[in-house]
């Protein structure tokens, strides 16, 4: 159990929520003290008979699970360490921060509590991103509040930057909002610091991680094109290589068009030429420099994620891709998601 230092009025909502289930979702900007009134509640909350979920959706500063996911852990007991609890449940969004990835974000939340529902916990806590600013913000968290059902929304602000979205929840009969105070004793971390709590976590995820050869043709692709067609053959590769006047690794030919996974740079005057001989054929040209240390994820077939992985390298010919992960049993893998972040292990 942490020391966790308990405002008053942190007490008496602690002491109201004690008599019914609830739902808890938790508002506030950057180091606000979201995740540290979401520890307080579960250290003060937890027991067999009344487990506290938790759903982490704090993308870029997580408590449950690896930066990039939305996790969920469950506890029946106060945690002795919180430093890397392993979430029961984990959604890959493949992103730091939810601004541009809206619907992927709440889609993760929604996903989680389809896989609770069950098995709901006696209380169960949303802690959402620093997010806050604009109307994307406003709509991702009022989006998430729909989606989540709360009965309680906890917020924690500085000088009314979350007045806009605490005005459209007044509008709810069903939600009690609850302005807590923020507890003095937090520290105001730098985007430095930040970046630095990221990378913490993510080494800490991948450190008994091995590199492993996956062949391309055993597993579905999503956004990326991979396998999603026929391969090009050696001699179109080769006709490729020509034209764009570097190395053609792999490629595919679908109703969409023509695929091609380039190494390095690229000419791109002959461009036209080439779609021309294609007939007019949409051509997508991928480096493979930009795929390198990108985040990725192990999906099953129920579109749950098992694991991440780092992006190392692309092996050719044999249409194989590195990948650094700690998952050992790749049986129920059935999709490999790509993110849009980078996570170098060697270097950072």
């Amino acid at each position: 159990m942490s020391a966790i230092h308990a405002l008053p009025e942190w007490k008496h909502f602690l002491a109201e929520i004690r008599s019914r289930p609830a739902r808890i979702m938790l508002l506030g900007g950057v180091d606000t003290g979201k995740s540290y009134f979401a520890k307080f509640l579960v250290e003060s909350l937890a027991s067999p008979q009344n487990p506290v979920g938790y759903i982490d959706a704090d993308l870029g500063q997580s408590t449950i699970g690896p930066p990039g996911t939305v996790g969920y852990a469950c506890f029946q007991h106060q945690p002795n360490n919180w430093n890397v609890p392993n979430p029961t449940h984990m959604r890959f969004v493949g992103t730091f921060s939810p601004g541009g990835h809206l619907l992927q974000t709440v889609m993760a939340v929604g996903k989680i509590l389809d896989g609770i529902t069950s098995n709901s916990p006696h209380y169960l806590i949303l802690d959402t991103s620093g997010f806050i600013t604009g109307s994307a913000a406003l709509e991702l968290k009022w989006n998430k509040l729909n989606l989540f059902h709360p009965d309680y929304v906890v917020a924690f602000q500085r000088s009314g930057e979350l007045e806009s979205v605490l005005h459209l929840i007044s509008a709810r009969c069903d939600i009690k909002v609850c302005r807590l105070p923020i507890y003095g004793g937090l520290k105001i971390r730098s985007r430095e610091q930040r970046r630095q709590y990221r990378e913490t976590r993510l080494k800490s995820y991948f450190a008994k991680s091995t590199i492993v050869e996956l062949p391309i043709q055993t597993f579905v692709f999503y956004p990326i094109w991979f396998n999603r067609g026929v391969s090009l053959t050696s001699e179109e590769l080769a006709d490729f290589c020509h034209h764009l006047r570097t190395n053609c690794l792999y490629g595919v030919k679908n109703w969409d068009g023509i695929s091609v996974l380039v190494d390095g740079p690229y000419s791109k005057k002959t461009l036209p030429e080439l779609q021309y001989e294609q007939l007019h054929s949409n051509l997508t040209i991928t480096n493979l420099r930009e795929l390198q240390d990108l985040l990725i994820s192990f999906q099953d077939g129920y579109d749950n994620t098992l694991a991440l992985g780092i992006l190392v390298d692309f092996k050719f010919p044999e249409g194989e891709l590195l990948v650094k992960t700690p998952l050992t049993d790749f049986s129920q893998v059935k999709m490999i998601q790509f993110g849009s972040v980078y996570f170098n292990m060697w270097t950072e």
